[in-house]
């Protein structure tokens, strides 16, 4: 059981609660602040002065005053027309995220709804009920208004709820499971849909698997260094210290920790080893203070505000918090990110095609013509590296308006974010293209492995034969992709 209580959500509760179903309580404090705020918005509503998406329409239509009778009825309809969505449903953990998310923005006792709709959006978390929401829709502008739509009707038993892989009716599975659909109060309906948590559930859900990533880039180029008999000397400590970087030293200190015991053999004839080998602190370095700078912006945005308006004692205050510009820049630097480990993995393949012979052989062919090796390894990883980088043009810079010019400049955080998927499940294949090509290659050349180099190899070798003929490497790829959580578990033990 995780408390939610006035400190807010870090990285490792959010984790706890959405991807090992932890479940949710609330703090008699929290209860406290969002009850008192609910009685000041209903003593504000009693004033009878417009109040955006309360007793008006929304966007352009806010010039439009609702009759107090239907402004229940306003709350509604909010849901079912903005609920226009398109594409694959949204995993699971990414909307246990977006929902976890908005109760712990509307717990700040500023949005000015009840406790009994946190409460059932909590009972949604802990029974495991997970909405159908499209993946598509958002521009992250007035919020992520779509997909929250979509949550927001399956928590009033309309829409669709995903169930055992079926897209079901909400109000068949709420029946079935015992849940009472939610009868929206004033204001409750626009309170789901007005915030970021779409796009930063979906930039979560990237973030941890890029980390995963981060570390078995670093094990590939481990690899790849020993194969291509790499020159410790630009690990030495003294280049990190001159370059004012702490990340660039930290890459540097694991390298040197996990190469322990490793003797340079001689083999390459130029005085200095390529980029790809001599500049790893300083680019693993460097995408790892990027990498700092975006959790930052995830932990803070994690606990913000993103309502409209926001209801501060007897004001309602119109602003524009649910404006994304600060995630869909965070998603295009994770862009980048990916499309770098890649780009610089894909290089040491190349290098692993014997680039320079003298190191190994050339795309380490058993018998060079009649096997032609894995020549092609290196095509796949070249094919996967480029698409990355046409995914990185900058979302953020791109904007159509929305709303009849209302929501003139849109963040586009949403699009921004999805593509990280792919990008992330591209790396994922490049560096198994690279693990493959170490691999082989160290198995191909005579190289005394330093013992935790020898550790990597074993958890690859298991139940795994390196084979030196030509014969079908999709298979080889596939089996080196489930030891990748194992990999993983022993860079951690240094990193």
């Amino acid at each position: 059981m995780i408390e939610l209580d006035k400190k807010g959500l870090n990285l490792e509760n959010y984790k706890g609660i959405v991807y090992f179903k932890k479940k949710v309580q609330i703090s008699s404090e929290l209860k406290e602040n969002v009850n008192k705020n609910r009685k000041d918005f209903l003593k504000l509503l009693k004033e009878k002065k417009p109040i955006y998406s309360v007793n008006t329409g929304v966007g352009k239509l806010a010039d439009r005053i609702i009759p107090h009778q239907k402004i229940r009825e306003l709350q509604v309809n909010i849901l079912r027309s903005h609920a226009a969505g398109w594409g694959e449903p949204a995993p699971a953990e990414v909307v246990r995220g977006a929902m976890l998310l908005r109760v712990n923005c509307l717990l700040k006792g500023l949005s000015g709804v009840s406790f009994e709709l946190i409460d059932k959006m909590v009972e949604f978390l802990n029974k495991d009920v997970i909405p159908f929401v499209p993946l598509k829709g958002s521009v992250g502008a007035s919020g992520d208004l779509a997909p929250l739509s979509f949550i927001g009707l399956a928590i009033i038993g309309e829409g669709y709820i995903m169930d055992k892989g079926d897209v079901l009716p909400a109000h068949l599975v709420l029946k079935r499971k015992g849940i009472t659909p939610y009868i929206l109060k004033e204001k409750e309906g626009i309170a789901l849909i007005n915030g970021t948590q779409f796009s930063l559930s979906l930039l979560l859900h990237s973030f941890y698997e890029f980390d995963r990533l981060f570390k078995l880039s670093l094990i590939s180029s481990i690899l790849s260094f020993v194969a291509l008999d790499g020159n410790l000397e630009p690990f030495n400590p003294i280049i990190g210290k001159v370059r004012n970087s702490p990340e660039q030293l930290l890459i540097s200190k694991i390298f040197r920790k996990v190469l322990k015991g490793y003797r340079k053999k001689g083999k390459r004839k130029n005085v200095q080893d390529p980029y790809t080998l001599r500049c790893i602190p300083q680019v693993f370095g460097a995408v790892l203070e990027v990498r700092n700078f975006i959790e930052k912006i995830i932990s803070s945005e994690i606990n913000a505000v993103t309502d409209n308006p926001i209801i501060k004692g007897m004001r309602a205050i119109s602003g524009g918090n649910f404006h994304a510009q600060r995630l869909s820049f965070a998603c295009d630097m994770m862009a980048n990110l990916i499309t770098t480990l890649g780009n610089f993995s894909e290089r040491r393949v190349f290098q692993l095609m014997g680039v320079e012979s003298s190191v190994v052989p050339r795309f380490l062919a058993k018998e060079e013509g009649l096997s032609s090796g894995y020549m092609l390894v290196q095509v796949l990883s070249a094919a996967l590296a480029s698409q990355n980088k046409s995914f990185c043009f900058p979302n953020s810079a791109d904007s159509i308006p929305t709303s009849l010019n209302q929501e003139d400049f849109v963040s586009m955080s949403a699009n921004s974010a999805l593509r990280l998927f792919e990008m992330n499940n591209n790396l994922k294949g490049i560096l198994i293209t690279e693990l493959l090509s170490a691999i082989r290659a160290i198995s191909m050349v005579e190289i005394k492995l330093p013992p935790f180099i020898s550790s990597l190899f074993k958890i690859l070798e298991h139940d795994f034969k390196i084979v030196k003929e030509d014969h079908f490497i999709y298979e080889d790829i596939r089996k080196i992709e489930t030891k990748i959580d194992l990999l993983i578990q022993k860079i951690d033990e240094v990193f």
